[in-house]
Order: structure tokens, then C-alpha cells, then sequence
């Protein structure tokens, strides 16, 4: 970096409004695409909400007893379980 701070304060003003007009273009070229994203997102969260609620609904005591082992049976209440 130069040793004038008035260089030096010039640069750092160019790159600045350098920046600020690439995030402008950039930020106007995105706009668009803006709303479409949005609904994206909003579809893939409903997604997961119902892939959720059937992976839940799926759960049953069915599946718990392919975890026996031969011999013991399933408890009825938590009191019954041994650790």
C-alpha cells in the first residue's frame, strides 16, 4: 500500500464503489429470480413437513418388536422394562 495516506484513502474509496456497483448489478440480476426461490423454499419445507409426518405415522409397535430377540416380549407399560 502507498505510504500517502491520501493515496491510500483513495484506493480504499475506489474499491469501495467498485464493490458497491458489482452488488448492484449483481443484486438487480437476482431480483427476478427472487420470488421463484422463495417458492422453492416454501415447497420444499411443506415437503419435509409431510415426509415427516408419514415417517411418524409409520412408527408402531409393529416395527419396536423386529428388535426382540427370540423369547422376550414386549412390555405393556415402561414399569415392565428391565435395564
Amino acid at each position: 500500500m502507498p505510504k500517502n495516506r491520501l493515496i491510500y484513502i483513495g484506493v480504499l474509496i475506489v474499491a469501495a464503489v467498485a464493490v458497491i456497483y458489482l452488488a448492484n448489478k449483481f443484486t438487480s440480476f437476482v431480483m427476478p429470480i427472487l420470488p421463484w426461490a422463495g417458492g422453492v423454499g416454501v415447497v420444499l419445507i411443506l415437503g419435509g413437513i409431510f415426509w415427516e409426518a408419514r415417517k411418524s405415522s409409520g412408527a408402531s409397535a409393529v416395527n419396536v418388536t423386529h428388535s426382540l430377540r427370540p423369547g422376550d416380549h414386549e412390555a405393556e407399560s415402561i414399569k415392565e422394562t428391565v435395564v
